[in-house]
């Protein structure tokens, strides 16, 4: 199994969850293969890991 399709397992099973796959800093390469291997549509991308902690924050308060 390429490193790929072990994200977009990953973010299959973190939206059966609830949840997603959120991208952060400078691995816009890494979202361009996730879309190109058939993930469901691109995963968010933030500038800064502190962006995308935020968010995650935002979107579950009690996490």
């Amino acid at each position: 199994m390429t490193a790929a399709a072990m994200l977009v397992q990953l973010r299959g099973d973190l939206r059966r969850d609830g949840g997603d796959l959120a991208l952060a800093e400078g691995i816009g390469q890494v979202r361009d293969v996730l879309a190109r291997v058939g993930s469901e549509g691109e995963p968010v991308l933030f500038t800064t890991l502190d962006d995308a902690v935020g968010a995650g924050r935002d979107r579950d308060p009690g996490a």
